[in-house]
C-alpha cells in the first residue's frame, strides 16, 4: 500500500533524517491539495543541525511556517521524538 497522507483523516508523521524538509513538504502538500487536510503534521528529525537549518529556511517560505503542522528536532535517527 501507499501512505496517502490525509486520505483517512489527519496523520502524525516523522521524517527521519529529513533535514532539508523535502519529504515533509510533499506530505503536507499532498494532504492539503488532495484531501483538503490541514491537520496532518510532520516532525522532521536529523542528526545534522545545519541540514535542519536549511529545512527551516524552506518552511519559512511556505504556508506551514508558524503552524502546528511542522516541527524540527535535532537528534539521531535511533531516538524517537
Amino acid at each position: 500500500g501507499s501512505l496517502k497522507p490525509g486520505a483517512r483523516g489527519p496523520m502524525r508523521c516523522i521524517d527521519v533524517a529529513g533535514g532539508t524538509g523535502d519529504i515533509a513538504l510533499r506530505i503536507l502538500d499532498h494532504a492539503r491539495e488532495k484531501y483538503a487536510d490541514r491537520e496532518t503534521s510532520v516532525v522532521v528529525t536529523d542528526i545534522n543541525g545545519e541540514m535542519l537549518k536549511e529545512g527551516y529556511k524552506r518552511f519559512k517560505k511556505t504556508m506551514y511556517h508558524n503552524s502546528p503542522c511542522f516541527a524540527a528536532l535535532e537528534c539521531s535517527g535511533l531516538m524517537k521524538p
